[in-house]
């Protein structure tokens, strides 16, 4: 199943959609380059811009979620193993069902389902880097495709999920893009490694006015075979706040609803 990209980003068409997210990105937002990040001390939403680097050393791209309300579910939470497959295969983990301990699900008993939490870093033309975690609501416009059917494609064609990193994935090394992150108060306090991305677009005249004004003299993006389109993604709703989350690591941040 391909997911539909308008469902989660805004295609940047008509002159008044592409100049409210140019000024949203551009004029409305505070823009930081990316070394001074870590030394900001309030909570809030600010503008950075740069290139994807190298995946070699990402960790896992997925993770196991509750299909309600996405929070993170752990074999610990598995209530009956129905439907799993003889033998090992990683799609095990989606079979059967699970106790979802949210302050949403309740302890209500749910399937599971693969979802997108891509960390990587993010460098700007200082050189400075930093880390962020990509979501499936902000993944799917990028990928064109939902985390489980990617996991299911890569079962079928031989490939262990946990041991590669898809093409997709690498398809965005070297890419630039604008982020609006979000910095929130587990940020501040260095209880998280990695910064939540609110929004973010490829739309070229965004990042061509962000470089103009901020002199980011950001490098040539290298060719792909990948066809993203200009477009914003809508702030991912699907977790709303650090108590709904399993929070397993440094790389797990969380995301806010209201902009």
């Amino acid at each position: 199943m391909i997911a539909s990209q308008t469902s989660s980003s805004a295609l940047l068409s008509p002159p008044t959609i592409r100049n409210r997210f140019l000024d949203e990105f551009v004029n409305d937002t505070e823009f930081s380059h990316i070394g001074e990040v870590e030394a900001i001390t309030t909570a809030k939403k600010v503008v950075v811009c740069g290139s994807i680097i190298p995946a070699s050393n990402y960790s896992r791209w997925y993770y196991i979620a509750c299909k309600v309300c996405a929070t993170t579910l752990t074999m610990e939470n598995k209530e009956s193993h129905e439907g799993e497959i003889d033998g090992e295969t990683s799609l095990n983990q989606f079979k059967g069902k699970y106790k979802c301990r949210s302050m949403k699900c309740n302890g209500a008993i749910v399937n599971a389902v693969a979802r997108y939490r891509v960390p990587f870093d993010v460098q700007d033309s200082t050189g400075s880097i930093l880390a962020l975690t990509l979501w499936e609501g902000q993944a799917l416009p990028i990928f064109k495709i939902t985390a489980m059917d990617l996991f299911k494609r890569l079962v079928e064609s031989g490939a262990n999920p946990d041991e590669i990193l898809p093409k997709e994935i690498h398809d965005i090394e070297g890419q630039i893009f604008a982020f609006k992150i979000n910095i929130q108060q587990y940020n501040i306090n260095k209880e998280g490694s990695s910064y939540n991305i609110y929004r973010l677009t490829k739309d070229k005249n965004i990042i061509d006015e962000l470089q103009k004004k901020h002199e980011l003299n950001l490098p040539q993006e290298p060719t792909s075979d990948s066809s993203n389109e200009d477009f914003v993604t809508h702030p991912d709703i699907n977790m709303s706040d650090k108590d709904s989350v399993n929070i397993e690591d440094d790389d797990v941040t969380t995301l806010e609803t209201n902009t």
